[in-house]
């Protein structure tokens, strides 16, 4: 079993990427969405309701219907990968290792076993910039890294 967490206010290329990786190396996948309270608490922009955002993921990943998808509301930047004994990988990008790092210290202190952290680098656009939400939603660049 894997985990995943984000916000995942655009899904962008780079989200499909990071949820494709998690799709291709195991066959349940927990995605943790950034409920909308927690997510205003430090993004730049506006944040869309969580069930919009929770309905793009899930439309995401039906076109991987052999896998099993649960979704769950984070109201903090560890989630239930902290203390599910199930969960055995977390997938990353290089921003949230330092978090993944944390939870596996929690997990140590609760008798887990560490995760896992499998580190997906970022997608970048032609000018070397990680495709990300802040980029999008402040105009620097569209979906797909377009510069605009």
């Amino acid at each position: 079993m894997l985990a995943i967490g984000g916000t995942f206010e655009t899904l962008h290329i780079g989200h499909q990427y990071l949820l494709s990786e998690a799709a291709s190396i195991s066959d349940v996948i927990i995605v943790g969405i950034t409920s909308t309270k927690f997510a205003k608490l430090n993004k730049l922009y506006i944040v869309s309701d969580f069930h919009k955002r929770r309905k793009r993921v899930i439309n995401f990943l039906n076109r991987y219907p052999d896998k099993k998808v649960e979704v769950s509301c984070l109201e903090d930047p560890y989630g239930p990968s902290t203390t599910s004994s199930d969960i055995k990988v977390l997938v990353v990008t290089p921003d949230t290792y330092k978090n993944a790092k944390r939870i596996n210290e929690i997990r140590k202190t609760l008798g887990l076993k560490p995760l896992i952290l499998y580190v997906a680098g970022y997608l970048r656009n032609s000018w070397g910039y990680p495709i990300n939400s802040t980029y999008i939603k402040l105009g620097y660049m569209d979906e797909w890294g377009r510069i605009t």
